[in-house]
């Protein structure tokens, strides 16, 4: 799952080390729409859903 973050915000990183602003601007806007947008979406989803406000269970829990 990494993996394919990282391969999808490559070109925004790339273009930034060109110091080419369009292409940049360009790559973050195709990230947000292609990658990010559907991500936050289903974890909106997951909290509608789960019906507690939380993504796992209904309380707060700190895990080590």
């Amino acid at each position: 799952m990494y993996n394919l973050y990282f391969q999808e915000i490559r070109p925004i990183y790339a273009a930034r080390m060109t110091n080419d602003d369009q292409k940049a601007k360009e790559a973050a806007e195709i990230y947000a729409n292609k990658t990010l947008g559907p991500f936050v979406k289903n974890i909106e989803k997951q909290l509608i859903d789960n019906d507690t406000g939380f993504l796992v269970g209904n309380q707060v829990c700190l895990s080590f």
